[in-house]
């Protein structure tokens, strides 16, 4: 099995934007109660067991941003999107252990939805921000397991 190309991965920007407002992700607590606002410790997030999809809430404002975590099974396909009252929350995704965002999800970049896969597996580090005004967002993590890139007899 290839690995997914470049392109996939970079992040939706206009499309996803306008996507993100008119369809925002489903509320779901399943987060950890760190989520609350100011919060210094990272937000775990964590999928239930038989479950593909995880959210977790927080608040997000200029020069506050909201630190996630994210075990995620290495090689399997991943989508982390941010939604956010306001339509201004952006992420950004380092893999473990590195302080380099993952292409397309720069701070620069504006991203809000990202399609990949964890090359290591472990935890994943998900910033959230704003340059905007002050707003509630809700971060949603799923995994597609149809895509397992481990499995090399496709």
């Amino acid at each position: 099995m290839r690995p997914i190309p470049a392109a996939v991965l970079a992040c939706f920007l206009a499309t996803a934007a306008v996507a993100a407002r008119e369809a925002p992700l489903a509320a779901r607590a399943t987060a950890s109660p760190e989520a609350e606002i100011g919060a210094a410790a990272p937000i775990r997030v964590q999928v239930p067991a038989g479950d593909s999809k995880a959210t977790a809430p927080a608040t997000v404002g200029p020069g506050r941003d909201a630190t996630f975590l994210f075990a995620a099974p290495s090689r399997v396909a991943l989508t982390i999107g941010v939604a956010s009252q306001s339509g201004e929350a952006r992420l950004t995704i380092y893999e473990p252990g590195t302080d380099r965002p993952a292409a397309g999800t720069e701070r620069e970049a504006g991203c809000i939805r990202w399609i990949g896969q964890s090359r290591t597996g472990g935890d994943l580090r998900i910033e959230v921000h704003t340059g905007g005004q002050e707003t509630p967002v809700r971060l949603e993590v799923s995994i597609d397991r149809q895509l397992d890139f481990n499995d090399e007899s496709r």
